[in-house]
C-alpha cells in the first residue's frame, strides 16, 4: 500500500513540476502557484 501511495505521489509531483518557472532567478510571484498547489496536493495525499 505504501508503494502505491509513493507512486501516486511521484506522479502528482511530476505533473506539478510543469508549474515550476522556467526562468532562473524568477521572482517569488512566479513560484507562488507551484508552491501553493504543491502544498495543497501534499497535504491531501499525506
Amino acid at each position: 500500500m505504501l508503494a502505491v501511495a509513493m507512486i501516486f505521489w511521484m506522479r502528482i509531483a511530476a505533473l506539478l513540476h510543469a508549474l515550476y518557472p522556467s526562468v532562473q532567478g524568477a521572482p517569488l510571484t512566479e513560484f507562488l502557484p507551484f508552491l501553493v498547489i504543491g502544498s495543497i496536493a501534499g497535504a491531501i495525499i499525506a
